[in-house]
């Protein structure tokens, strides 16, 4: 039970299900970041050691947009459609 990239993750989950619950992470990114990295997908997030978390945020951090900053980055996509009286827009 620890918080990784302000995300509530349960140890008792897989790696690959652990990235899973990061809003902006799906399924195939979270297979593909395992495999970048060489973490088997089987291992638990609770058994990862400190350099290897500090690698995997690293490498988030840097390579996806995550969290609230894909919340707000979404916000701000609608609210400008809804600006520019687009169709799309009109229907938020």
């Amino acid at each position: 039970m620890s918080y990784f990239l302000k995300t509530y993750i349960p140890g008792n989950k897989k790696i690959k299900d652990a990235l899973v619950l990061i809003y902006g992470i799906g399924k195939k990114q979270a297979s593909f970041i395992c495999q970048y990295l060489g973490f088997q997908e089987k291992m638990y997030f609770n058994n990862l050691s400190r350099v290897q978390l500090l690698l995997l945020k690293k490498y988030i951090e840097s390579n996806f947009t995550i969290g609230f900053d894909l919340k707000q980055e979404n916000h701000f996509n609608i609210r400008e459609l809804v600006a520019l009286k687009t169709y799309r827009g009109n229907r938020h």
